[in-house]
């Protein structure tokens, strides 16, 4: 790495930690900030505290999720999500929609003042033909397909 790829590469992680440690008027403004280093993040909380919002990281180890693919595409019935709980609820939208957190309860919830935390977390989604023959692994498919989930935090 030469040294204007190290010096852009470390003011954008300085960008990304002042965005992090920030604090925020309102919870509008936290979700603005979350949004802009979520997917940097692997997932971000938002929380009121006495002087605003203020935002960390979310510990969401290696959750990904699963889709069915049928003939007709994906199965989003049969979503399956691995290594993490269920989010308490999520949406699926193309690439282009992704970071629309408002239509999920609990963030409608945290910017109407109804709850004080929310985790919020986008990731795509991985799609998977089962082979028929038993002796080979399962296909897997990039669906282009986007989960934008979101948990309330006690």
């Amino acid at each position: 790495m030469d040294d204007t790829t190290a010096e852009n590469a470390a003011r954008f992680q300085t960008y990304l930690d002042e965005k992090l440690g920030g604090v925020y008027g309102t919870a509008a403004e936290a979700l603005d900030a979350a949004e802009e280093i979520e997917s940097y993040y692997g997932g971000v909380t938002i929380t009121r505290s006495g002087n605003g919002y203020g935002l960390e990281e979310a510990d969401m180890g290696g959750i990904f999720a699963e889709a069915p693919l049928t003939e007709k595409g994906c199965d989003f019935d049969g979503l399956c999500f691995y290594d993490g709980e269920q989010p308490d609820t999520y949406l699926v939208r193309d690439a282009m929609n992704v970071n629309r957190w408002e239509d999920l309860p609990p963030v409608e919830d945290l910017l109407e003042g109804k709850a004080d935390a929310v985790t919020i977390r986008s990731m795509p989604v991985t799609g998977v033909w089962s082979d028929p023959d038993p002796d080979v692994d399962d296909v897997y498919d990039d669906t282009g397909w986007w989960l934008v989930c979101a948990w309330r935090e006690d």
